[in-house]
């Protein structure tokens, strides 16, 4: 297949899906955009959560004080689900649950399976970059309670940045590329894009090219993870894991730092590639729809 033309996505029958709209590049474009449209949530989700705050005026460190914060968060997910659904029905023109908004009781296996590794192999790397004394000093935590830093990690973590940006990125992104014979370039397609987007990120300006890569290998994992689950929940437990492997290294005095992000970067983009080809000795190319909406 021609990867650089939109082909209809069902070659057996006439009466497939219709052909996807924009060439490939515009609609990787798109994904790029929708990661920043997010934060229009978030921002019209802060300007409800400020006067709600002021005027409830809750106890400090409360229950309600910490979901009155973590608003914004819950207004990305609202706008991720509707920037998905708006790429799919006028872009893709495809069902929305085709980016990956299926659920199997399989995938909670996939799911927690995905997030141990992930954790593990990152506190793993840790351990002895601290061990050789090459790792930042760990930061306090924001939250002077454990139950505060445990619901961070849910609304922030979970719910906002992995489940949103795996959303966008391994499931929407990936199920429109359409190199269905190039199962590994559609997942470092997904990597570099979505790696490439931390050099922006904020708090890692000594080492943002390290940092990039770590983003991008853990990526390649979870990409790598879709292509032989054909679900993003395993994608999401990869993405969830390094944020649980952050927080317990910082409990545990460890703290990361850049050999951590090289390291742990590079183990990503083995471990998915090695995945990747194992997986296409079976699977010659990537099924349509990529995930299963049945």
């Amino acid at each position: 297949m021609n990867v650089g033309t939109s082909a209809t996505t069902s070659p057996d029958t006439a009466s497939g899906p219709p052909t996807r709209r924009f060439h490939w590049v515009a609609r990787l474009a798109f994904t790029v955009a929708a990661m920043f449209l997010t934060f229009v949530g978030g921002a019209l989700a802060g300007l409800i959560a400020w006067p709600l705050h002021e005027f409830i005026d809750p106890e400090p460190d409360s229950f309600l004080d910490l979901l009155l914060l973590e608003l914004p968060s819950l207004g990305m997910v609202a706008a991720t689900l509707v920037i998905v659904w708006v790429l799919m029905r006028f872009v893709d023109r495809r069902p929305w649950r085709q980016a990956g908004l299926t659920w199997r009781s399989v995938d909670i296996v996939w799911f927690v399976g995905a997030l141990l590794a992930m954790t593990a192999l990152t506190m793993t790397v840790g351990f002895i970059a601290r061990t050789a004394g090459v790792s930042y000093e760990p930061e306090p935590s924001a939250y002077p309670a454990a139950w505060m830093t445990v619901m961070d990690l849910i609304f922030r973590a979970l719910i906002h940045a992995s489940f949103c940006e795996e959303l966008i990125y391994r499931g929407y992104l990936m199920q429109t590329l359409e190199m269905r014979r190039r199962p590994w370039v559609v997942a470092a397609i997904s990597a570099l894009s979505f790696g490439s987007l931390h050099l922006l990120s904020q708090g890692n300006d000594a080492s943002p090219w390290l940092y990039a890569l770590h983003a991008s290998g853990f990526a390649m994992f979870a990409a790598a993870a879709v292509v032989v689950t054909r679900s993003i929940w395993p994608a999401v437990g990869i993405h969830f894991g390094t944020y649980v492997a952050t927080d317990l290294m910082r409990w545990l005095g460890l703290g990361d730092g850049p050999m951590t992000w090289l390291t742990v970067g590079a183990a990503g983009w083995l471990i998915g590639t090695i995945m990747i080809v194992v997986h296409k000795r079976r699977v010659r190319e990537i099924p349509d729809p990529l995930f299963p909406t049945k």
